[in-house]
Order: C-alpha cells, then structure tokens, then sequence
C-alpha cells in the first residue's frame, strides 16, 4: 500500500471543497423563479363570446380603437395577443383612442416589443385585440379571481374586436 504525502492530500481537500462550492452555487443558482412582484393579471380561462364592429388599427408603436357599434365600450382590460393587457377606461360610441403598445405589459411585467426606431429587437405583431370587461361591483375581474364565478352579476367575458394592420 503506497501512502500520501501532505501535499496529496491538501490537493484533495482543496478539490472536494471547490467542488462543493461549484455544486452549492450551482443549486443555489436555480432556486429562484420568476419575479412575480410587479406581475400583471392573466389571461382568463374563457373563450371569446363575440366580435365588436370595434377596429384596432396597429400605428407603428400606438395602436388606435375607433368605437363604431351602437353601444358604449365598458370599461375593463384591454388584451392585445391573449398575453399583455393593460387598464383600460372604456370607450363611448363613435369616440377612437390611441394607447401607446409599450403600456402593454404581460403578467410578470415584461412589456409588449413595440418597435420603433431606436428599437433592438423586432417588433412583435398584434394579431388579437379583446375586451374582458369589469365584474358588476367595479372590481377587476383578476383581483377577484377564484371567485369571480361565485360573485353575483359576475359573468366574466372577452369581447373580441377587428385588427386592421396586424404590422406597421
């Protein structure tokens, strides 16, 4: 049996402890999940009950909404591709509204890639435009979550509306 001398078993040592070190930071490393601090609502578990005569025309980095049915828009979350939403105040028969794209964010923040001309990346496309409007008591249907099937009134709905110019 050959033995070890000091500087052997020092180079073992320092290896089975840079190892560990490699292995801890390795671990620690992929504990973490998305930052859900400044999240935004989901988008709900429900089908499009119907289309509104309501054109979403794409303008570069704005979208414009012209409001051309017989009835005022309520107010609620505007959803552009089934993923970024943002607040939205309603819209009165006949009055149009423009809203910046970069205001859409989705549920961990990220916003909407607009485009531009300082932009990096290509611009994302608007393909889908929807209304999920507010429950019956003023209150965000997402806040309520869980139970907003079980609050009175509450029938929870996404309308959907015309995209004109999907890319600028």
């Amino acid at each position: 049996m050959q033995a070890f001398g000091p500087f052997t078993y020092r180079v073992v040592a320092a290896s089975f402890t840079l190892a560990a070190a490699a292995s801890l930071l390795a671990v620690s490393g992929c504990s973490g999940g998305p930052d859900m601090i400044g999240s935004g609502p989901q988008y709900p578990p429900v089908k499009q009950s119907r289309v509104l005569d309501v054109q979403v025309l794409r303008d570069e980095t704005e979208v414009t909404m012209t409001n051309s049915t017989a009835a005022d828009l309520p107010p609620g979350l505007l959803w552009i591709n089934a993923w970024f939403s943002v607040p939205f105040d309603g819209l009165r028969i006949g009055q149009s509204v423009s809203l910046r794209l970069a205001s859409f964010t989705d549920r961990f923040g990220t916003p909407f890639r607009a485009g531009g001309f300082f932009a990096t990346e290509l611009p994302d496309r608007v393909v889908l435009a929807q209304l999920q409007p507010r429950a019956a008591d003023n209150a965000s249907p997402d806040a309520l979550g869980p139970l907003a099937a079980l609050t009175p009134g509450f029938t929870p709905e996404i309308i959907g509306f015309v995209v004109i110019r999907p890319v600028e």
